[in-house]
């Protein structure tokens, strides 16, 4: 679990074992993160938002498309598969909008439900095109 900057836990699992960890890095905390889908969650037991539900490990990606910090789980609303490079939304209202939207939730109902869900993948991404910039006086 990865403690978020509201102290909510995240799930998040390092060399396949969850567990508590309070260095996250500046790209775990973005509200979106680009990621690449490297596994799967099956549970027999869990809390009733999780209920039909399918979890997926990913892992975040910087800016050049390289693995950074931990792998996360999230809930997959884009119908990705491993191996699949996705879109994932790392704020809590902006999720509970979309799950409240589904349950017919207006956006001011849905804002304050009790949702413990932090991370869903809300887009499979096709190609990821980086623009760079020549720094200044470099010609």
């Amino acid at each position: 679990m990865e403690a978020s900057q509201s102290g909510s836990l995240d799930p998040v699992i390092d060399n396949g074992a969850a567990h508590l960890r309070s260095g996250a890095t500046s790209a775990t905390l973005r509200p979106m993160l680009l990621a690449d889908v490297v596994g799967t969650v099956v549970m027999t037991v869990k809390h009733p938002a999780y209920s039909g539900e399918k979890l997926l490990q990913v892992q975040p990606l910087n800016e050049a498309c390289r693995p950074v910090g931990g792998i996360i789980l999230a809930i997959d609303r884009a119908q990705a598969g491993v191996g699949d490079r996705v879109l994932v939304l790392r704020e809590g209202s902006g999720i509970r909008q979309i799950v409240g939207r589904d349950m017919g939730k207006s956006v001011a109902e849905a804002v304050v439900m009790d949702w413990p869900v932090r991370s869903m993948i809300v887009g499979i991404v096709d190609r990821v095109d980086v623009e760079t910039t020549a720094s200044p006086g470099a010609r």
